[in-house]
Formats: structure tokens, sequence, C-alpha cells
């Protein structure tokens, strides 16, 4: 049986594994109960893994997602905290760490790149493109278009 997915209900499994296991050390010759006690602790020991690997945090499922979402006007931080189970705060420090730079800047240039291709190749209006690359307020948009690239995204196409 694979244990429950509450943080409660884990501890109850895994205590229930680990007690178990010590009574049968502490209550029976060794040789009496040796399959049970070497079972139970395979088991914590199988499970205690599979929690480690789990938490592991990579780089390439941070960019994976990224790439998946960074269009959507509501991707954020926040977003990439609640999928991986950690405060935004921690998100921050290990996207900073994996990514090489914070969320906001990496995002950003991802969204500049991706709105640079039909402002230069399509007449497509520059409130669709501002839309298309994940920013509802197109003067936001604009400005920050601006800021990045010392020119708008109107001078850009011209």
């Amino acid at each position: 049986m694979y244990p429950p997915a509450t943080l409660l209900d884990k501890y109850l499994y895994y205590s229930e594994l680990y007690f178990e296991a010590l009574y049968f050390c502490r209550s029976f010759p060794y040789r009496e109960k040796k399959a049970e006690i070497q079972s139970h602790i395979g088991q914590l020991l199988g499970l205690f893994e599979s929690e480690a690997k789990n938490q592991i945090i990579n780089a390439a499922q941070i960019g994976q997602l990224v790439e998946e979402n960074f269009t959507s006007a509501d991707f954020s931080i926040s977003y990439l905290a609640d999928i991986f189970h950690v405060s935004i705060a921690y998100m921050s420090y290990l996207f900073k760490k994996e990514m090489g730079e914070n969320f906001s800047d990496y995002v950003w240039a991802l969204r500049l790149k991706k709105a640079k291709e039909p402002l230069l190749t399509t007449d497509m209006p520059i409130d669709d493109i501002s839309l298309a690359v994940g920013y509802v307020n197109t003067s936001s948009f604009r400005r920050k278009f601006k800021q990045a690239t010392g020119m708008t995204p109107s001078q850009l196409r011209s």
C-alpha cells in the first residue's frame, strides 16, 4: 500500500511502519520476525527515497514549466511555487539559483523575444501581440519594450 497524499496521513503511515518494525525487534527473536522487519525497513527506505526524489526541483523542470506558461497573463512565481509545493520566497531563490536570473527578468526576456518575431514579420496589431505574449495591458507592454530595446514596438516595425 502506498501512503496517502496528506501530510498527516503520510506521517501516520510511516509511523505505523516504524513502530511495528521496532516492536518486532524488541519483542521477538530476530530469526522469528526477520522477514517482517526487513520488509518494514525496506518499505520505509523506499518511501523516504521516493519522497526525497519528489523534493528535488531542477532547472529542467522549472524551464519546462516556464516555456509552457510564459505567454499566460496569469503566469507568476506564485504559480510555480504552487506547482512545486514550496513557498514563493523559496521558489524565487531556487529560480535565481537554477536559471541564473530572477523570475520576472527571465520571463520578460522570453516575452520580448516572442514579441519581436511578429513585429518584424507581420502586420499583426501591437495590442494582439501584447496579449499573445502575456500582457493584458498594452501600455505596460509598450513601456517595458521601449525600456528594454530603446524603441517602441512601432519603431522596431518601421
